[in-house]
């Protein structure tokens, strides 16, 4: 449990010139300097899950501003060959959303009859990774090395902060495939925060179901 205090003028400014940016750089940095800001006590953002950062920040935009958020989308639905395009107002209702996934996740992954690994959820800190690194299989193996909180064998535990990254970065090389697909099937069933939202085109009448999920979906 954290004690925060709800928005000033200043980052009510951040978040305003933050949202109409859209660029993602921007979000990502205005979330983190806004959640230390109204923070009352010492926290480091990019140590915190994902889903901790979520939690936090829609909590706090919610008691800050006002539980609704108010976005507009484009209705993609075809009619007569042609887009329909129109422009819909959707309301989130903040109090409305939910952590799903819980009762399916599992952070304990048994490798072989001995051996295994006791996984964390990713870290905010992940999104800026993602950003900065090109290439797309380093950076499986580099998330995948940062949610690994130690390795076990039998009643030994090894936990990666106290060994050199590359040794981490070597036992997930010496899995075989299906060991492998163990662990990135953890990232399929860690809890998130989402909501899904129904909606009617008032254009062509079709009916929307859109799904927010991840904070930037719920930047408004």
């Amino acid at each position: 449990k954290i004690k925060y205090r709800p928005f000033l003028v200043k980052e009510q400014k951040i978040l305003l010139m933050a949202s109409e940016s859209g660029d993602a750089d921007v979000i990502e940095k205005s979330i983190r300097q806004i959640l230390q800001n109204c923070c009352l006590e010492e926290i480091n953002v990019d140590t915190l899950s994902l889903l901790d950062v979520e939690y936090y920040f829609l909590h706090l935009r919610s008691s800050s501003v006002g539980e609704l958020v108010e976005n507009r989308y484009r209705c993609q639905n075809t009619v007569e060959e042609a887009v329909c395009n129109n422009l819909m107002e959707v309301s989130l209702n903040l109090s409305e959303l939910k952590v799903t996934g819980l009762d399916e996740y599992k952070d304990i992954i048994q490798l072989t009859d001995t051996v295994g690994v006791k996984m964390v959820l990713p870290r905010y800190s992940v999104i800026q990774k993602a950003r900065n690194m090109k290439d797309m299989t380093e950076l499986v193996f580099d998330i995948i090395a940062d949610c690994i909180e130690y390795i076990y064998e039998g009643s030994e535990m090894f936990y990666t902060k106290d060994i050199d990254r590359t040794e981490v970065v070597d036992f997930i090389e010496s899995l075989n495939q299906t060991q492998f697909a163990k662990l990135q099937g953890f990232f399929d069933i860690i809890p998130k925060l989402e909501k899904k939202v129904k909606v009617d085109c008032s254009k062509c009448g079709f009916h929307h179901e859109i799904e927010f999920e991840g904070i930037e979906s719920f930047f408004g």
